[in-house]
């Protein structure tokens, strides 16, 4: 490489930096121009490869939901696989909160982002699901599992530590009692997930078998 001339960076570098960025800083404060400052690079190559901060956020959100669905929910049950397909998305915009917001933006589209619909939606048909009543069962999976998401991350990183102060201020001694932390309230989340989760799959699990 002749001196001076940096090094070309690839579409996934530049990805994998506004992911971090937006991790630390918040979408809102991203853009094409302060992502090129933040990985040394110039505007110029930004543009390169996204022409504008859309298409970088699009590329994001594929690119997280890809990792987090990587090799796919193995089970053949459809309830375990929705389960499994919940949960790795959880776990994914825990690790990544930008995905939060960017799954509000439903113009985002990518062929990874793609395949929840799909996944989902055959997930319900085989449950036995049909006609309306798939449709709604989706919109109440989507509500449960991104809904959550967006509303327990919303202010990360500081997130537990806003809804410990807001939950501390119910005048129950039960809330004193278990939520004594900033942490304690992050394990009340995960446990509030998981007990939604598992009574909306019995629920839709009963529907599927009144329908068929």
């Amino acid at each position: 490489m002749p001196p001076g001339r940096k090094p070309t960076r690839s579409s996934q570098e530049f990805v994998a930096a506004a992911i971090a960025f937006a991790d630390e800083w918040g979408i809102e404060q991203l853009t094409l121009r302060a992502l090129g400052r933040a990985i040394g690079a110039s505007t110029t190559a930004v543009y390169r490869y996204f022409s504008h901060k859309e298409a970088l956020l699009a590329a994001m959100r594929d690119t997280l939901i890809g990792e987090a669905m990587l090799g796919g929910p193995s089970a053949t049950d459809p309830a375990e696989q929705i389960r499994i397909a919940a949960r790795a998305f959880r776990r994914q915009a825990i690790a990544h909160p930008c995905l939060a917001p960017l799954m509000t933006q439903p113009h985002l589209q990518g062929p990874q982002a793609d395949q929840i619909p799909a996944l989902i939606s055959t997930a319900l048909y085989e449950l036995g699901l049909r006609d309306r009543q798939l449709v709604v069962a989706y919109r109440q999976l989507e509500s449960l599992v991104v809904g959550t998401c967006v509303f327990d991350l919303a202010g990360a990183p500081h997130h537990l530590t806003d809804r410990h102060a807001r939950m501390q201020a119910v005048e129950r001694p039960e809330f004193a009692e278990h939520l004594v932390n900033p942490a304690a309230v992050e394990k009340i989340n995960e446990e509030a997930f998981e007990a939604s989760l598992e009574a909306l799959l019995t629920m839709l699990s009963l529907k599927g078998e009144r329908v068929t």
